[in-house]
This record gives structure tokens, C-alpha cells and sequence, in this order.
């Protein structure tokens, strides 16, 4: 990690309302508490019982579904991509939003009453430019789930940042 000032924050539900466009009941951060300009994050989710997904994933043995999981720490990197693009940058942009997920590990069922603290960073990033002239970025993150001391998920995954022209 270059030598980048790590920034102390507590964003709440409204702040990230701000940086991402998700809303409930996809809106899978409740909470950002430190972000390195372009180059990490650290936040929490916390699941209910109340979630609408336990309804039916699994109703006797509730497990939060993976897939969630994994857009939980896209979220939490495009927190991370918005925010020191407004905040450290001052650039204006169109949208980030996740492209691709490279990899997935589940280790440990995330369940009701789980408190999940996670983590992305940034491992590399490569600017564009499309036919129309438009400039995107595209930022490649590695990110875990901690409940308690345990590492229950980890992904790798991609996330576009497109520019107005």
C-alpha cells in the first residue's frame, strides 16, 4: 500500500446512501468506519432475523446466501471508490458499480444475530477509455468477512468507475 492517509469515518445508512445507489432490501452496509483514498475500507453489517431472505434460505437452519455476502464487500469497495473520488479527489462521476466476481470462499454460515466486520483493499487498478470517449477505471478488490475472531467469507472481485466525458 503506497503511503496513503487512512481516514477515520463513521458513515451511517443516510452518508452511504450518498455514495451508492442501493437501497433497502439491498442494502447490505450499515455502517463505513475507515477508508484509505483508493485503497481500502472497513465496515460493518449487522443480520437480522428480520432480513427477507431467511424467510426462504433456509426457514429451519437460516444462513445469510453467499451471493449476499459477496455484495456486501462490492458495496462496501464502491463505498470506498465513491468516497475518495468525492471526498479526496473531487471528481465527478457517473456510477461505480461491480463487474465481475473472481473468486469466492465461504468458510463459516453467516446467521441471524451475526455482526459482520469487513474489510476490502484495493490490489490494482487500470484506467480505460471506450469509443465514445468515456473514461472508466476499473478497480480490482480482495475483501474478507469477519464473525468474531473468524474469517467466514473472502472474495476477489471487480468494480467499474465510469467518468463523465
Amino acid at each position: 500500500m503506497c503511503n496513503v492517509e487512512v481516514k477515520k469515518v463513521s458513515l451511517g445508512v443516510k452518508d452511504i446512501f450518498e455514495l451508492i445507489p442501493h437501497r433497502f432490501p439491498f442494502l447490505l452496509v450499515d455502517k463505513v468506519s475507515e477508508i484509505a483514498e483508493l485503497e481500502s475500507a472497513k465496515g460493518i453489517k449487522a443480520f437480522s432475523y428480520n432480513e427477507y431472505f431467511f424467510q426462504g434460505h433456509f426457514p429451519e437452519s437460516p444462513v445469510v446466501p453467499g451471493v449476499l455476502l459477496v455484495e456486501s464487500l462490492a458495496q462496501l469497495a464502491v463505498c470506498c471508490v465513491s468516497y475518495s473520488l468525492k471526498y479526496f479527489k473531487q471528481m465527478q462521476f457517473e456510477s461505480v458499480a461491480l463487474m465481475t466476481v473472481d473468486s469466492a470462499k465461504f468458510r463459516v454460515a453467516v446467521v441471524p444475530g451475526d455482526l459482520v466486520n469487513m474489510s476490502v483493499r484495493k490490489v490494482n487498478e487500470k484506467m480505460l477509455s471506450n469509443k465514445d470517449g468515456k473514461i472508466t477505471t476499473v478497480y480490482t478488490f480482495s475483501g474478507y468477512g469477519l464473525v468474531g475472531d473468524k474469517k467466514a467469507f473472502e472474495a476477489s472481485f471487480k468494480a467499474i468507475a465510469v467518468f463523465f466525458k
